[in-house]
This record gives C-alpha cells, structure tokens and sequence, in this order.
C-alpha cells in the first residue's frame, strides 16, 4: 500500500451541509466544522445532551466550551478504499 504527503483539501471534496439540516439525534458520526473558527473535525450529536462531541485538537475529544465553537456545518464521513 502507498501513501501519498499530498493534501486533501476537505472544504472542496465534501459535499458541506448546514449544522441545522443534521436530523436530531442522528446516531453516526460524521464530519463537523466551524466556518467562521476555520476547523474540520469528527463529531457527533449525543442523544441525550442534545450536544455536539467532537476531536478536539489535541488526543482528546471534547464538547464545544460555547456556542461559538459549536459546529456550523457537517458532511457525511467519506468512504475508504475498501
């Protein structure tokens, strides 16, 4: 197996959804983003919090710490090679 150095620009390969057509409690995971803070992580709506957890930016997970970080946009995870 190869592997390339080469960037994905995530922006323009994903088909981005506004955060409010996610359907309440979906259950998978799938690719959130912030457009005005300029990230792009994996996230998640927990059911029961009605909040979004997604990869923080260290090896750690975390909840948005305010509404300003809280996700804008999501896309559905890509699928591998497989």
């Amino acid at each position: 197996m190869t592997t390339s150095s080469r960037k994905i620009d995530l922006e323009s390969v994903l088909e981005w959804y506004e955060i409010s057509s996610y359907e309440k409690y979906m259950p998978q995971h799938v690719m959130v983003a912030n457009k005005n803070k300029r990230w792009i992580r994996f996230g998640r709506k927990f059911k029961g919090l009605n909040r979004w957890y997604y990869s923080g930016n260290s090896e750690y997970s975390q909840y948005g710490e305010c509404d300003d970080d809280a996700p804008t946009h999501w896309a559905p995870i890509p699928k591998g090679p497989w």
